[in-house]
């Protein structure tokens, strides 16, 4: 399991749940502006920000502004031309939603996207019979485009900086930016068990949360097929599949200051543990083992470590399994050679007397 690929998702996308465990830019941001190229974003503080060229930081909650070209309706749907390529992209299994401002006050408000059908197109469920006079534009809050992990690419001055736009985000529609914030950093990280993750939060200032992501023991799963108390009892016929269980614990440092840590204790059972669900439950890809399948993370359970009057750990359980079968291992790799040479033994024999006949075949030179 690379526990590196699971704190580093956490700190991309923890701040979505909770900002327990996030430092924002200390300034404070007075505007943010998408430049004509569509591709620079530009922000403005009020006081100075501090950031230096090539830093990265985490840009999110951003919303930017689409134009409407037109809408028309049929039949309880109406269909949104957008001045500029949109973002959505239509699964019936993962509702999104479309929001329209400074239009007619009856169409202003949010709508579920129920196809769509083009870059510049986005159909909606609507009520409404009569296409307003006044179109306005869609809010859209995208994950990827003036959100995201980014460089700053330009520090104009001591409280106006830009970042790109990654490579991989289409162009966003030039204009204002809303509700835009700057993630400096997460206070989250590794550790190899719980005595070294307190020993690293006592060097902090002790009055801020802090997680760490930590490996447990692994264990295995018993052989649904086996009788006995062995693990498992493979023949020459079996494929030896094992499914191996990959726990990780995460240890999260609650300070306390409520009589016997009642409030720290509500906390770490309710936002804490729901960010974290939220955060990694069902996530894939974070196996470094070679599997036929790909599982993902589930949930194992909280308990607490550990209690003090001024500290108070929660161990939070996740686990993602991983198939074991003897095509993984050497167990099923003879020891071979390439045939290029024949060793041929003869005897020949009768009742008195045996006759050995040895001769070598080279068998490029048959060929």
């Amino acid at each position: 399991m690379n526990i590196k690929a699971v704190i580093a998702h956490l700190i991309a996308k923890i701040s979505g749940h909770t900002d327990l465990f996030t430092d924002y830019l200390d300034a404070v941001i007075d505007s943010v502006v998408v430049l004509s190229d569509k591709r620079t974003v530009q922000a403005e503080t009020l006081t100075a920000h501090g950031l230096l060229l090539g830093a990265s930081v985490i840009a999110s909650e951003g919303s930017n502004f689409n134009g409407i070209d037109s809408i028309t309706i049929s039949d309880g749907v109406a269909t949104i031309k957008t001045t500029d390529e949109h973002d959505y992209n239509y699964d019936a299994l993962d509702t999104q939603y479309v929001t329209i401002e400074n239009s007619e006050t009856a169409w202003n408000k949010q709508y579920e996207v129920v196809n769509v059908t083009g870059r510049n197109d986005v159909q909606i469920a609507t009520t409404e019979t009569v296409v307003p006079t006044t179109l306005g534009n869609i809010r859209e809050s995208r994950s990827m485009g003036v959100n995201g992990i980014v460089k700053i690419s330009s520090v104009v001055s001591t409280t106006v900086f830009q970042y790109t736009i990654s490579d991989s985000a289409p162009d966003v529609p030039q204009g204002s930016v809303e509700g835009l914030k700057i993630e400096k950093g997460a206070r989250i990280a590794g550790a190899a068990d719980p005595e070294r993750a307190r020993g690293i939060y006592a060097d902090t200032d002790g009055r801020k949360m802090w997680m760490f992501v930590m490996f447990s023991d692994d264990t295995v799963s018993k052989s649904s097929h086996t009788s006995s108390d062995a693990v498992a009892l493979f023949d020459n016929a079996s494929e030896g599949r094992l499914t191996a269980l990959n726990n990780f614990d995460i240890a999260v440092m609650i300070p306390s200051t409520s009589l016997g840590a009642v409030d720290e204790v509500e906390q770490a059972n309710g936002e804490i543990k729901n960010a974290l669900i939220g955060t990694l439950f069902g996530l894939r890809g974070v196996e470094t083992d070679e599997t036929d399948y790909e599982y993902r993370i589930v949930y194992n359970g909280s308990v607490t470590l550990f209690y003090t009057t001024a500290l108070y750990v929660r161990l939070y359980s996740f686990q993602i399994p991983s198939d074991i079968t003897f095509r993984n291992t050497d167990s099923i790799t003879p020891l071979s050679v390439a045939l290029r040479d024949v060793v041929l033994d003869i005897a020949v024999s009768d009742n008195l007397n045996t006759a050995k006949l040895e001769t070598e075949i080279n068998i490029d030179e048959e060929e």
